[in-house]
């Protein structure tokens, strides 16, 4: 039953959706923070990319029962959000040019 719902087409879809609303919030503020350098606008093509990729995804074939592999795939998509918790204003090292 369960692994019938899991190579669900529309079921997969709404799983997509959910697994890029973590990206969207970081990809909002900086798209709305005034200015933007290479380093912002390099990590913004980076969550487009990966959003775009979860709307443009094929159902899975066959799904692993493993609770290894599912573990590693959250922190291999996740794992990049990780600084965005410990970010913070600090103090500039350098002057810009």
């Amino acid at each position: 039953m369960a692994q019938g719902l899991l190579l669900n087409q529309k079921f997969d879809r709404m799983v997509g959706i959910v697994a890029v609303l973590p990206f969207a919030y970081p990809l909002y503020r900086q798209v709305s923070s005034s200015g933007t350098s290479l380093p912002e606008i390099a990590a913004i093509c980076g969550a487009l990319i990966l959003i775009s990729t979860m709307f443009t995804r094929r159902p899975p074939v066959r799904v692993t029962t493993n609770p290894f592999y599912w573990v590693l795939t959250f922190v291999a998509s996740y794992g990049s959000l990780i600084p965005v918790i410990f970010l913070g204003d600090g103090i500039r090292l350098a002057q810009t040019l």
